[in-house]
């Protein structure tokens, strides 16, 4: 249950999201969601466990394009690809609404409960479900 009274906590700390405009910069904007992420850890379940990759045995991705398109990476292999949106929509984490991001009909909406420049935590928006935390990549050239 701590796992899910620090989620509440984390709404002090949730940031709007910049998607529209167009940039040619490389570098992301600051708390912008568009760009790499890189899998650090979740935590959830009933049980409440955390899981890391040194875990769970390989790394994963995530990434956020400006053309809504995302896509998820396991053991640097796609695992698959959908369209997404954001919108403000209410959350069980919240009475307020919040950044939510929609992947399609069978897939659970997510919760952005943190945006950073560098970090990015996302929730499952349903019971016993799980909480990720993302750190961005930086490629490097």
């Amino acid at each position: 249950m701590n796992g899910m009274k620090n989620i509440k906590y984390l709404f002090g700390a949730v940031l709007l999201i910049a998607l529209t405009g167009c940039n040619d910069d490389p570098n992301p904007a600051e708390n912008s969601i568009i760009g790499k992420w890189r899998w650090v850890s979740s935590t959830g379940g009933i049980a409440g466990v955390t899981i890391t990759p040194a875990s769970e045995g390989h790394t994963m991705f995530i990434e956020f394009t400006e053309d809504s398109t995302y896509r998820k990476y396991v053991a640097d292999t796609l695992q698959f690809e959908v369209l997404y949106s954001i919108t403000e929509g209410q959350s069980i984490f919240s009475t307020e609404p919040v950044p939510m991001i929609d992947f399609g009909p069978q897939r659970i909406k997510q919760a952005i409960l943190e945006l950073e420049s560098n970090k990015l935590f996302l929730a499952e928006d349903c019971f016993d479900c799980f909480g990720h935390t993302f750190s961005r990549h930086f490629p490097i050239d």
